[in-house]
């Protein structure tokens, strides 16, 4: 007995772990329900026909003759072709951006759930998980025109989003529910498709808080797609693929991986890949990398612009200060006005900017590198502050997305700050910037067909100096049951954070029209409410829509605004103090937020 606990020690087994947070799932979620819904839950839609992606895909004419539409083409048929073996339940959807990767995993999903419905009766709820709520929105609106061609009256049990800025509302035509039952439902991931966070699943999947907890046991079984995967930061590679495989392993779940640049998360033999990837990135000639070597400041960088402008150009920055200086100078050569985007601006205003752009109305943007996820923008010229590749191909994803011109062009620029520092070393990794570099230090310009080949080698010089320390102290938190309680020495579960600040914010509402000014009254009238937990609910209601005038800064910015009720608060009389109407928040000294 005592060798054989010599030898659990030693391992990092995480069956027990997900068997005990299973039971503990299917107590709570249970215990909650059965207090607050009275009814019961609603019956489950066993039906997702793969034809309403079908249908959605005749109304847009998304397979109409064009040399990029039919690659579009082809990859949706190769992806949807699931004649292999369901028995490995790790697959990838490697394509370049803009081939139309989202319709494509849902796709694949829809067809891999008849499948295994088929096979074994079982049906797996599917989760579309996104590295950033900012793209949220505009994934869900797909989703919902995809399925609206099927269920016209769509409602909640069939797809639902679930983040920390989530509405209360779960609809049903034939049935009402009180907040605090949507809640419990909501939260509960009570729904055939539900489209989260990757900090939502991965704090259930490696989670101690009741919480997140909850709706563990809804991932029994499940088709997850993570999208835009290269989001998850390195030092989890190690842990995540064990997460993932042994959850797929023992609860008969599927993972799909989906991005442009497929980092070594898991090595290829251990992937079913849906498509060919080689032919679309050899087949592709939308952009050419220009790299420029010479590094330089901000001034210097806009002295040397053309003095024209050639088409739709794009400026990304690798920090607001210098976006915003950038800003400044680029609209002094130009003479003319330019529009910004960074997170210090208002989200309702950057959604309202972001339409603009989309439909051509904005000529030269400025943006940091939220540009990058998921925006459905295209350009003409990009201009990029040095970052690592999956981070620059993201952004050449925005140039010539459509292949609407010739050649798309993208300048790779090396940017100075005032202490001569890149500004690049200011927000990333090392060892990151240092494989782009060695992989980038031959040329002078790259091709999109060299893309491929050049992620693999980045991706696989990454795996050589990447620690494995953080993966398995976490591993074997897991395998050891160390929710929170852990030696000096060691990790606990609670320890585990998927995106982890890198200094400390606050959370700024900022009044900048007559909505915005009802909301915060809303807000100050829920003060009044004496019971917590009805306090709690009715802020939930207007929740998503306070948080698009929100933005979170820095503690240790000098021009912070007063304290009310847990928020900085600026008033409309106060927004000349505070707040730029084209470059957001008045911040003085520098940041390093994007």
């Amino acid at each position: 007995m005592k060798e054989e606990r010599r030898k659990w020690r030693k391992t990092n087994n995480i069956k027990i772990y997900f068997f005990a947070n299973l039971l503990f799932s299917l107590l709570i979620d249970g215990d909650k329900t059965e207090v607050v819904i009275k009814s019961g839950l609603p019956s489950r839609n066993l039906t997702i026909p793969f034809s309403t992606i079908q249908k959605y895909r005749e109304r847009f004419h998304i397979h109409e003759a064009s040399a990029l539409n039919q690659m579009r083409e082809r990859a949706f048929q190769e992806a949807i072709n699931i004649n292999q073996s369901i028995e490995n339940p790790l697959f990838s959807l490697n394509l370049p951006t803009g081939m139309g990767k989202t319709i494509a995993a849902l796709a694949f999903a829809f067809k891999l759930r008849e499948k295994i419905h088929q096979q074994s009766g079982l049906l797996p709820r599917i989760i579309y998980a996104l590295p950033f709520l900012s793209i949220i929105d505009q994934c869900a609106e797909v989703i919902e025109e995809i399925l609206s061609f099927e269920f016209p009256d769509l409602d909640s049990s069939l797809f639902l989003k679930h983040h920390h800025l989530s509405g209360i509302s779960y609809i049903k035509p034939d049935e009402y529910f009180e907040p605090d039952e949507a809640k419990i439902l909501i939260e509960g991931w009570n729904a055939e498709i539900v489209l989260t966070t990757f900090v939502q699943i991965f704090h259930t999947l490696i989670g101690y808080r009741n919480q997140s907890l909850r709706k563990f046991h809804r991932l029994c079984p499940s088709i997850i797609i993570l999208d835009e995967v290269q989001s998850i930061p390195v030092k989890f590679w190690g842990a995540v693929n064990k997460v993932l495989k042994d959850w797929c392993n023992l609860s008969h779940s599927y993972v799909l991986l989906v991005t442009a640049t497929e980092p070594l998360l898991f090595e290829p033999s251990q992937l079913i890949t849906l498509v060919e990837k080689n032919h679309y990135f050899k087949n592709l000639d939308r952009v050419r990398i220009y790299i420029h070597k010479q590094e330089s400041t901000l001034e210097e960088f806009v002295e040397n612009l053309p003095k024209d402008i050639r088409g739709r150009t794009l400026f990304v920055f690798n920090t607001i200060s210098s976006a915003r200086q950038a800003h400044q100078l680029i609209e002094n050569h130009y003479q003319k006005s330019i529009e910004f985007l960074s997170s210090h601006v208002v989200p309702q205003q950057r959604l309202e900017r972001i339409k603009a752009i989309r439909n051509g109305e904005s000529s030269i943007v400025v943006s940091t590198q939220l540009i990058e996820a998921g925006v459905d923008i295209d350009f003409d010229i990009v201009y990029r502050d040095f970052a690592p590749l999956d981070s620059l191909n993201q952004t050449a994803g925005r140039c010539n997305r459509n292949s609407l011109n010739n050649k798309g062009e993208m300048h790779l620029i090396f940017l100075l700050n005032e202490k001569n520092k890149l500004y690049a070393n200011s927000i990333y990794d090392r060892i990151l910037l240092g494989a782009t570099r060695e992989v980038l230090d031959s040329q002078d310009f790259i091709e999109e067909k060299d893309f491929l080949g050049l992620v693999d080698s980045y991706y696989r010089t990454i795996c050589q100096r990447k620690s494995k320390k953080e993966s398995e102290s976490y591993l074997n938190a897991l395998s050891k049951l160390r929710y929170q309680l852990a030696a000096d020495d060691e990790k606990s579960i609670k320890d585990f954070e998927l995106i982890e600040e890198d200094f400390p914010r606050f959370d700024v509402f900022i009044e900048i029209n007559d909505e915005a000014k009802k909301l915060w009254e809303t807000y100050l009238s829920l003060k009044e409410i004496g019971e917590v937990y009805k306090r709690r609910l009715e802020f939930q209601k207007i929740k998503n829509r306070f948080y698009h005038y929100v933005i979170a800064v820095p503690f240790t910015i000098q021009n912070q605004p007063p304290l009310v009720y847990g928020f900085g608060y600026i008033s409309q009389s106060s927004l000349d103090s505070f707040y730029d109407s084209k470059t957001g928040y008045k911040i003085q000294g520098d940041i390093f937020l994007w």
